[in-house]
């Protein structure tokens, strides 16, 4: 009988699809997230009573674990969930019905994308502030959707951990004063 090969341990382990490279690496920021919690939690502090400026926010990616882990993190912090969205259709409904302070927006979702999800919420809830996510795009490609969309941020996935929180708080406490306003956060 024939030796057995031997397993190459370099080789890797077979392909796995953007949903759960983006779940790995949101899973993998979550401890991140942990450990830059004191200093997170300064920058959520408005200057001089303290009260946290950081209200509704509303949740619009299509993995459902995606979602609990933002909603996790963000409610860890002080930060209201007041609704989540698994598609760019919902996140319309619930942007109009909710109208939260922010949007954190996937742009690549199943039924309606984020792209068109994004200019039908600025027409339907202008008042809300729109953050763009995605690991698909470059932050260069992606501030460009969002200043084309007016959009006020793009947050790259894979800096979730370190962006997020401050790209809300500078949306709800920055003027934007024109529409190509959008500052890189990645």
């Amino acid at each position: 009988m024939p030796a057995q090969p031997k397993k190459d341990p370099r080789k890797k382990s077979p392909r796995i699809s953007a949903k759960d490279r983006d779940l790995e690496n949101l899973l993998r920021l979550a401890s991140i997230y942990r450990k830059t919690a004191g200093d997170l939690c300064r920058l959520m502090q408005t200057e001089g009573d303290g009260s946290q400026t950081l209200r509704r926010v509303l949740l619009a990616d299509d993995h459902p674990t995606v979602r609990k882990t933002l909603r996790a993190l963000l409610t860890e912090f002080s930060v209201g969930v007041c609704g989540e969205a698994e598609n760019g259709r919902q996140a319309i409904d619930k942007a109009c019905e909710l109208q939260p302070d922010v949007i954190v927006l996937d742009l690549v979702m199943p039924e309606m994308n984020g792209l068109e999800a994004a200019y039908e919420i600025r027409q339907r809830a202008p008042s809300s502030k729109i953050i763009l996510l995605s690991l698909h795009y470059s932050p260069q490609d992606g501030l460009a959707i969002a200043n084309a969309l007016g959009a006020h941020a793009f947050v790259h996935k894979s800096a979730l951990a370190s962006d997020l929180l401050p790209a809300i708080r500078r949306v709800l406490s920055e003027e934007i004063r024109k529409r190509g306003a959008v500052k890189r956060l990645s």
